[in-house]
């Protein structure tokens, strides 16, 4: 497990440094998105009521 050189570490890092279009992220967690389930539903729909009633609504927004 792991690297014995530099050489190898820098081989390794180059293959992760990439971005993924926006388009194709978006594809794919549409796609693989698991179900909402009840009380997932049930704690964002109170995390959004809680956030509309606070002085720090546009902090809070960013978050959710």
């Amino acid at each position: 497990m792991g690297v014995k050189s530099a050489g190898q570490l820098t081989v390794n890092l180059e293959a992760g440094d990439w971005d993924m279009p926006d388009d194709l992220w978006r594809s794919l967690e549409e796609r693989t998105r698991p179900t909402e389930d009840y009380l997932t539903w049930f704690n964002k729909s109170n995390y959004e009521r809680f956030a509309s009633a606070t002085e720090f609504q546009e902090g809070l927004r960013e978050v959710l």
